[in-house]
């Protein structure tokens, strides 16, 4: 095993640094798809203290990456109605945990992505 394999693996009904207990030394990729209800310009933020990166398919939309304290990125993204493929990925070095995920866009208020809008 190395330092970078998995631990465990599990189900999480949001994009949430409380589903670990650890509060320092860790990492969490969430993965699955999210559906969005119209077509058009999407954004996406992090705010986090330690590292997060937000992929829609390929596609790298928020770069929040590095050890540092509590930050913010946004990042911008067109596309169709329907579900995507979302992956996060989020390490804690040390400190306080802190991850935020949030979504807005047409017909869509800026905040955390609704649990009915993300699928395993």
């Amino acid at each position: 095993m190395t330092a970078t394999d998995p631990v465990r693996h599990g189900e999480a009904e949001a994009i949430d640094a409380s589903v670990v207990a650890a509060t320092e030394g860790f990492g969490l990729r969430f993965r699955g798809h999210i559906s969005v209800p119209k077509d058009g310009i999407y954004s996406f933020r992090t705010r986090s203290v330690g590292g997060s990166v937000l992929w829609i398919g390929d596609e790298r939309v928020v770069d929040n990456d590095g050890v540092h304290g509590l930050r913010e990125r946004v990042g911008r993204l067109g596309l169709k109605a329907g579900y995507h493929p979302i992956r996060v990925e989020y390490f804690c070095a040390r400190g306080e945990k802190m991850l935020e995920v949030d979504l807005s866009g047409p017909g869509v208020k800026r905040g955390p992505i609704p649990a009915l809008n993300l699928y395993r």
